[in-house]
């Protein structure tokens, strides 16, 4: 998720024809806060448009309420939340394997 001075989503092939998406990805200076969110689901917002909901399963694509959300969630997964400036996108809201770890090297202190 972290990729030198960017934040990015890598989405499986079939993530990026269910969503209707591609990697989505924003600079790093862009990250205004990150959390964990248990369960994923609890922390999407907003109405799909466009992507693939499978209430129970899988939330994979954008959403829009407040503001442009990009989502790649599994329901028995946790997500972690990266508040975002707004450009494009107002958050991210992502199932990782490793959570608390990917907030802290968010959060942490850059040099």
């Amino acid at each position: 998720m972290l990729e030198g001075d960017r934040v990015v989503v890598r989405l499986s092939t079939a993530e990026k024809l269910l969503g209707l998406a591609n990697d989505p990805s924003a600079p790093l200076s862009a990250v205004r806060s990150a959390r964990v969110a248990r369960p994923a689901r609890e922390a999407i917002r907003g109405f799909r448009a466009p992507g693939l909901g499978l209430p129970g399963m899988a939330w994979v694509g954008h959403w829009r309420g407040r503001g442009h959300d990009f989502v790649a969630v599994y329901d028995d997964h946790a997500a972690v939340v990266v508040e975002l400036d707004g450009r494009p996108y107002a958050r991210f809201v992502v199932s990782v394997d490793d959570p608390e770890g990917i907030v802290e090297a968010l959060t942490s202190p850059r040099p």
